[in-house]
């Protein structure tokens, strides 16, 4: 190493010029850390032999495919009261006024009772298509009063429907979901029957009855919104508002999809995703 120095402030052509040959810190003779404790391990891993052989669980679809669903659905009942006049049978060749009595007719039907078990599978990441069984139940009261004869008939039928709809989710927030459904439905009847009491006010007497009758296949076509909440990723509750229309099936039996063809529902059920 050379160095220079200035040893005259004044002159300062006076510089003085040092080498020194050897290094000036001595050399340990005997260093307390022989060998070193890091080991240098060769880059020889091969990654891909490590990750076959982890187990790692498999990898789950970010967006389930199925779903299973069990709904309850009901709609209110509707009442009618229809007031006409017939000819009087106990004197039939009068006209007029006094030959007709007054008949007094009151319809009640309940509110239908409807539970489903449907399974979902998605088409798309907004898509889905849906289908199941569904089972309905109507009952009808039909009362008749005058003064020639009372009659009250009371009816059931029990169906079996086999749903078809499609489901378009529009957002999802915060574990809320809100979709579109459409589709239509058919209901197929498995049992149906008429329990008739008739009651004669000047016989004093009255007569029960229990008739089968075969009801007709009922179409319907429906469509509204869905709203659903997810408690776990594969447990949810759900609510579907919806408009339905029950097409006429041209029969003399009368129930409340004939006289109200138009239903607001708004069935409830839970729901379970893989």
């Amino acid at each position: 190493m050379l160095y220079k120095a200035i040893q005259y402030p004044e002159t300062q052509k006076n510089i003085a010029e040092v080498t020194i040959s050897t290094d000036s810190i001595p050399a340990v003779k005997n260093d307390s850390i022989t060998n070193d404790t890091i080991r240098v391990i060769p880059n020889i891993i091969n990654r891909e032999e490590l990750i076959a052989q982890e187990n790692y669980p498999p990898q789950q679809s970010e967006k389930p495919d199925w779903s299973l669903s069990l709904a309850y659905a009901g709609s209110l009942e509707q009442n009618d009261l229809n007031r006409y006049r017939i000819p009087n049978p106990d004197h039939p060749d009068v006209e007029g006024p006094d030959g007709e009595i007054e008949v007094t007719e009151k319809t009640r039907h309940y509110m239908p009772l409807v539970i489903g078990l449907s399974v979902n599978k998605s088409l798309t990441s907004r898509w889905s298509v849906e289908t199941g069984l569904r089972y309905t139940f109507l009952r009808s009261d039909f009362l008749s009063q005058s003064k020639v004869m009372d009659m009250e008939t009371i009816q059931r039928i029990h169906y079996i429907g086999v749903p078809l709809k499609f489901n378009y989710r529009i957002f999802t927030y915060n574990g809320f979901s809100l979709y579109g459904q459409g589709g239509s439905a058919l209901d197929i009847p498995v049992n149906g029957s008429q329990s008739i009491l008739e009651y004669s006010p000047q016989l004093g007497n009255s007569t029960n009855t229990t008739i089968y009758i075969h009801a007709p296949l009922q179409w319907s076509v429906e469509g509204g919104l869905g709203i659903q909440y997810h408690f776990t990723p594969s447990f949810s509750i759900y609510a579907e508002p919806s408009f339905k229309y029950y097409f006429n099936s041209g029969s003399e039996i009368k129930t409340i999809r004939q006289d109200k063809p138009f239903e607001f529902t708004i069935p409830i059920g839970l729901r379970l995703t893989w």
